[in-house]
């Protein structure tokens, strides 16, 4: 008797087999993609030349609440970068005078500002500012930017007790080309929002 045997079922069907290697071309392009991708730094100019609209003329002057800025220093833990923009590391210099500019924002309120320096007699009604820069960040998620600027700020002067206060303000962007002029937009944005910030503190102090 010719006795037949069952054939055995291939523990790995080819469709299987398909799969698996489908899966391997895939994580093969992806690594290439990845070591392939650009990782040269964006280099942003933060600091850009300020409008003419909205200037402290148009607005009558606060006499009565002189804001002298006595210094801006960059407190940072990370001084290096700027943050991450698709894998490329934002680098921008001159943050603390690209603060320190932003603080001119308050004059649009009508403000006097003053830096430490400046031949002026200290008056009793000065409002004497320390800006401490505490991070200012920016990276990319998914389509966007977003952007951070965190300070810390001690106001004294005008007879009352020292304040310190902590003003942190994002901003979001489309990114569109990953580029060195939206990054410097977007944190500029948001030092706006800070210094906006700061600016209704000083309005009830003043």
């Amino acid at each position: 008797m010719v006795s037949v045997h069952k054939q055995e079922r291939c523990p790995y069907p080819l469709q299987r087999l398909g799969n698996v290697a489908r899966i391997g071309i895939f994580a093969a392009s992806l690594a290439l993609f990845s070591a392939c991708a650009n990782t040269e730094p964006i280099f942003v100019n933060l600091i850009r030349d300020p409008s003419a609209s909205g200037s402290a003329d148009e607005h009558a002057n606060k006499q009565s609440c002189r804001i002298v800025i006595v210094s801006v220093t960059d407190d940072r833990t990370n001084r290096e970068t700027l943050g991450v923009a698709s894998g490329q590391p934002i680098i921008g210099h001159s943050v603390v005078e690209w603060v320190a500019r932003g603080f001119r924002e308050l004059g649009k309120a009508g403000y006097p500002i003053r830096s430490s320096g400046q031949e002026d007699v200290p008056s009793g009604s000065d409002l004497i500012t320390e800006v401490s820069i505490r991070r200012v960040y920016a990276r990319t998620f998914l389509t966007q930017f977003e952007g951070v600027v965190a300070l810390k700020v001690k106001f004294s002067g005008r007879q009352d007790p020292t304040t310190e206060r902590d003003y942190r303000a994002s901003a979001i962007r489309q990114n569109w080309v990953n580029g060195n002029v939206e990054v410097a937009n977007l944190l500029n944005d948001a030092l706006v929002a800070a210094v906006r910030r700061i600016g209704e503190d000083i309005e009830r102090i003043c």
